[in-house]
């Protein structure tokens, strides 16, 4: 945390910033590549259209929505993300809008990633963990947060 928050009070303390960085570095590398290579090896065939822009979009909002710098927050994204097209279609079928509107569900469904994006981005920074660390610390809280002072 010192080396990715403050690294030069990390350097002053005595830990060595570059081999640090190298190391993450070279081990999120080394993770990235098994994972390619078992991509590979299950689907038989690696192309470029296997991973499209749409594809990085998801993944960024998964983390941004999630909340960086947590693996809950990437799994509270990851559910987010892979849910809302369907409560979209949900909500969709509950109006029962006409035939021609849902044509543009492929839109709707990307311009919402990006309004929520924005709205994570602007007004809850540390996303969906965010959130519930508040809601958790509350519950923990609650019974001792509304007595007086006065009183024992």
């Amino acid at each position: 945390m010192a080396v990715r928050d403050r690294d030069v009070a990390a350097e002053a303390l005595g830990i060595k910033v570059t081999s640090y960085k190298l190391s993450a570095f070279v081990v999120s590398s080394v993770m990235t590549c098994i994972a390619g290579c078992l991509f590979a090896y299950f689907r038989g065939f690696v192309s470029v259209e296997a991973f499209s822009l749409l594809m990085t979009i998801e993944y960024v909002a998964m983390i941004i929505i999630g909340g960086l710098g947590s693996i809950l927050g990437a799994i509270l994204g990851t559910i987010f993300i892979v849910l809302l097209p369907y409560t979209i279609d949900a909500v969709v079928d509950a109006f029962q809008l006409p035939a021609r509107l849902t044509t543009y569900m492929f839109s709707i469904k990307y311009a919402t990633f990006g309004l929520i994006m924005i709205i994570f981005l602007v007004f809850e920074p540390s996303g969906l963990v965010g959130i519930w660390h508040r809601i958790r610390d509350y519950f923990i809280l609650w019974p001792f947060r509304l007595k007086p002072l006065g009183r024992q």
